[in-house]
């Protein structure tokens, strides 16, 4: 079972933990949000979980992957710390991605045993 951590608590979040729980493959441990009101707000189905206001603590934490659903400008900038902090990562972007998120694949290819 992979520790899931999430960052972000729009409603795309809620689907892909939909689909994360019908692999019987992700444990959703903890969230990250600008506020832990939000993040409290967003975790109430799904039991206790970790909330975390602070990305460096979150990333900190005791977790296998990371799902990225922040906005898409911050989708670099974070997903650079998660493989920096040796998480595997998961995110959704467009066909036409920015050079930044090249720059993030080059980070993951140097770092053994993660996926971007």
């Amino acid at each position: 079972m992979l520790k899931l951590g999430i960052i972000g608590t729009s409603a795309i979040s809620h689907s892909f933990l939909a689909a994360a729980k019908e692999t019987d493959q992700y444990e959703l441990r903890a969230v990250y949000s600008r506020t832990l009101e939000k993040a409290r707000s967003f975790t109430q189905p799904y039991g206790q979980v970790a909330l975390y206001d602070d990305l460096i603590a979150f990333l900190d934490s005791d977790l296998d992957v990371i799902y990225i659903a922040s906005p898409n400008s911050l989708h670099y900038p974070q997903a650079k710390l998660a493989l920096l902090a040796k998480k595997h990562v998961i995110l959704e972007t467009s066909r036409h991605y920015s050079q930044g998120m090249g720059r993030v694949g080059q980070i993951g290819q140097g770092a053994p045993g993660l996926s971007l």
